[in-house]
């Protein structure tokens, strides 16, 4: 995850990677309630997912304020 967030940051800037970051966050959440709700162990990892990926987005710099 890490690498992929590396390659859009690179692309798209702080402010878009950031609002990916949620989003994904986001769906992977779900993903883990929804699509697996009797494997505990495979909705853990979907769990996990989400974590990094709002470890990622809570991570990025604020954008500068004018």
């Amino acid at each position: 995850m890490r690498d992929s967030a590396a390659e859009i940051l690179a692309a798209v800037g702080t402010v878009k990677l950031r609002r990916i970051a949620l989003f994904r966050a986001t769906k992977w959440a779900e993903i883990s309630t929804e699509a697996y709700p009797d494997d505990r162990d495979h909705g853990d990892d979907q769990w996990v997912r989400a974590a990094e990926w709002l470890r990622i987005g809570w991570n990025l710099p604020s954008p500068a304020t004018p």
